[in-house]
C-alpha cells in the first residue's frame, strides 16, 4: 500500500534509528501490530492522551504490506474473547478517524521509509540519511 505515514514522538526516534525498524507494539486486541494511516495530519488516530507528542514526527513510506483496520479488526475479534475484543475494537474508533489506519504484523524496516518529517518544524529529509543529521534537523 503506498500513501501510508506512520506517526511517533521525538522522544522515541532516536531508538527507531538506532535498532533500524519500527517496533511491533503489543495492542489492546492481545496482538503485536505496527499501525500506520492514510491521513496527513496525526490527528484523529489514536495518539492523544500521551506524555509525548506521538504525532510529531512523520514517516512517509514506501509501498509496504499493511492491511486495512476494518480487515484487520475482523481478524483479531474472534475466539474465546470475541465480544470484549469488539468492545475494546468499538472503543479505539469513538472520534477517530479509523478508515484511514492500515497495519501489519511483520517488523517493518526502516529500508521502507521514503522520508521523515517534524510536523511541528516543518523539515523533511529524505531517507536514508545519517542518523545524526536526522536527529539534529528534526529533534
Amino acid at each position: 500500500m503506498k500513501g501510508l505515514y506512520h506517526y511517533t514522538s521525538t522522544f522515541h526516534l532516536p531508538q527507531i534509528l538506532s535498532c533500524d525498524y519500527l517496533k511491533l507494539t503489543r495492542g489492546i486486541l492481545d496482538d503485536y501490530a505496527v499501525w500506520f494511516t492514510t491521513s496527513i495530519t496525526p490527528s484523529g488516530n489514536g495518539l492523544e492522551g500521551s506524555v509525548v507528542d506521538k504525532g510529531e514526527i512523520r514517516f512517509v513510506m514506501k509501498d509496504i504490506l499493511a492491511i486495512k483496520w476494518k480487515d484487520y479488526r475482523k481478524k483479531f475479534t474472534k475466539g474465546k474473547d470475541r465480544i470484549l475484543r469488539e468492545k475494546w475494537a468499538d472503543a479505539l474508533e469513538v472520534n477517530q478517524k479509523p478508515g484511514t489506519w492500515w497495519l501489519t504484523t511483520d517488523f517493518v524496516t526502516l529500508d521502507n521509509v521514503q522520508a521523515i518529517e517534524n510536523i511541528r518544524t516543518g523539515i523533511k529529509i529524505d531517507f536514508p540519511a545519517p542518523i545524526d543529521e536526522i536527529l539534529d534537523k528534526l529533534i
